[in-house]
């Protein structure tokens, strides 16, 4: 990178605190993915050591490289690295965004809110359906996200990578800001967003002269440790990666079939309660009037008896005709517990009009009910 005349400390300043941050605490937990569970993660983030401990690195570790970069002269190097290490957290985290839609599509469109009258329809749910009721717009989104995160992995490349990630991620924090997706999403776009709109400041000498040049802008002299050291970090970094979207495309290739069957929105039409009929209008309070089994089972629920909406496992095994149902209570960090008292488990029927027929106990009570498959389109990815 052309650092001639030399830019002012501030700016190497900047350049280091934003490549720590990018490092601890973000780029941390998202390699956390595939080794800490959520819940873990979560409980470490609202830790009051957290942001204790990313304040002093965010102030410290800027503070200690610029000085000793400026007295070493040495401060071209440093913006090197810390444009790289903004460069590999942008591309990481926006790979695996992208790669999630090519895979998996990511929105998914839920038989709950196709359920729901649009006055009444949450920000979250609408966002999905308008996303995901096209599999040719995911996949062009998918398509807009990964490419320009290959490109910012690449020296000669990043500059296009960044500037044609901008308006990516621009969209990304819009939506976000505009339709109370998640507060974590939130954040980690609006850093993504700033660290995007540095790496292209970090050219604006090359900018000013020609965008020819910056395929041959500086980069440090050959040093064989230095080459070892940053050959190993891009096999660690490359081999990751290419392990956990394997895995994830193993596990939905494996497991597709398992988790779109029984998929859909039902409604209760019969109910026997130890062998007594029972009038649709006096459910009991622990019975379920509506299911809704989405193709992402995080958002799997059930309306009951009282008409009011829980989240809920319901798991089909086909192989032997079982189901389980069982509405989910939240504990302190926001780990999951099945309601054991309203637990059902028994054998299922899907008929071929459209009907599902459960059979078996609650809480000690005989059950058999009757559900009508509400026809909603569905949504799936064309996998």
């Amino acid at each position: 990178m052309n650092t001639t005349p030399l830019k002012s400390r501030a700016y190497y300043f900047t350049a280091a605190m934003l490549a720590t941050i990018a490092i601890c605490p973000l780029l941390a937990i998202y390699l956390s993915i595939g080794i800490i569970s959520d819940n873990t993660m979560e409980k470490l983030i609202i830790n009051w050591i957290f942001p204790v401990i990313t304040l002093i690195l965010a102030i410290g570790v800027p503070s200690y490289l610029t000085v000793v970069s400026a007295k070493n002269n040495k401060q071209d190097e440093l913006e090197y690295y810390a444009v790289t290490i903004l460069c590999y957290v942008i591309g990481y985290i926006m790979l695996f965004y992208g790669a999630d839609k090519l895979i998996d599509k990511q929105f998914v469109v839920f038989y709950k809110g196709l359920d729901t009258k649009l006055s009444d329809v949450d920000s979250y749910t609408l966002t999905w359906f308008f996303y995901g009721r096209s599999n040719v717009q995911v996949f062009i989104m998918g398509l807009l996200e990964t490419l320009p995160a290959l490109l910012l992995l690449f020296r000669k490349t990043r500059f296009i990578g960044a500037v044609t990630m901008l308006p990516v991620i621009l969209n990304v924090l819009v939506t976000n800001i505009f339709n109370r997706i998640s507060p974590f999403t939130l954040s980690v776009t609006f850093l993504l967003s700033i660290f995007n709109l540095f790496i292209i400041y970090s050219y604006k000498n090359e900018i000013k002269e020609l965008i020819r040049k910056i395929n041959n802008s500086w980069s440090p002299g050959p040093n064989p440790r230095r080459r070892v050291i940053r050959t190993s970090i891009k096999i660690l970094f490359w081999g990751y990666a290419v392990l956990l979207l394997g895995l994830k495309s193993y596990s939905y290739f494996k497991n597709g079939d398992k988790r779109l069957y029984g998929n859909g929105a039902y409604e209760l039409t019969a109910l026997k309660v130890n062998n007594r009929d029972i009038n649709l209008d006096s459910v009991p309070k622990t019975w379920f009037r509506k299911i809704y089994k989405e193709r992402d089972s995080r958002y799997t629920s059930i309306i009951n008896g009282k008409g009011d909406e829980q989240n809920a496992d319901i798991l089909f095994y086909p192989k032997h005709d079982s189901i389980k149902i069982a509405p989910v209570r939240y504990t302190k960090f926001d780990n999951t517990e099945e309601d054991q008292n309203i637990l059902f488990k028994g054998n299922y029927e899907l008929t071929s009009n459209n009907e599902l027929l459960l059979k078996g106990k609650q809480n000690s009570n005989s059950i058999e009910a009757t559900y009508k498959k509400i026809p909603f389109k569905d949504y799936n990815w064309w996998w």
